[in-house]
């Protein structure tokens, strides 16, 4: 669902409904390989996902601007979306300067997606997050939850932080 989203904001409109009827005619085959959580910097692109999908694994929930989440929770059906849209508004906490709890909200995040590890991926000008990453590990460590820390990197991810996520993923197979 996610990658549907980012689709549709980058795409041309009638582009992307004609890809997206093809995709909704394709059989869909289950998921398999380490459930991973993407958190931290926006992605550029997809290369973060491909890279966890190239070694094997999945990208089940993201902590992040770029997170599904920042929209807040699905609306109920047979409520009156409007009107969930417009209350919503004004209780979203998003954006660089938003105060988190990243630790609780990791715990939670990977409780309620099952994931087999985190990927922590930081671009060097991302200083909001940057002093939430110790508090993370100890989070990690305590749920023993392994994880890739990628932190002062390149925003398009042109440092290697593919080969290194693919690797993590794999290792993430090898070990379930």
């Amino acid at each position: 669902m996610a990658r549907i989203l980012r689709a549709a904001d980058a795409c041309e409109s009638a582009a992307f409904d004609a890809a997206l009827e093809a995709w909704l005619k394709e059989p869909m085959a289950p998921a398999t390989g380490p459930r991973l959580l993407l958190l931290g910097s926006t992605p550029p692109d997809e290369r973060l996902h491909a890279a966890v999908e190239a070694g094997g694994g999945q990208v089940v929930a993201e902590i992040g601007d770029q997170a599904l989440t920042r929209l807040g929770p699905p609306i109920e059906a047979g409520t009156d979306a409007l009107a969930a849209l417009a209350r919503r508004h004004h209780e979203l906490d998003f954006g660089p300067r938003a105060v988190r709890d990243y630790p609780a909200m990791l715990r939670t995040r990977i409780a309620a997606c099952r994931a087999d590890g985190v990927v922590v991926w930081l671009i060097d000008q991302d200083e909001s997050l940057a002093w939430d990453v110790p508090a993370m590990k100890r989070a990690l460590a305590e749920a023993h939850v392994p994880a890739l820390y990628l932190t002062r990197r390149q925003w398009d991810a042109g440092d290697g932080a593919g080969e290194e996520i693919a690797r993590f993923t794999m290792q993430r197979a090898a070990a379930s």
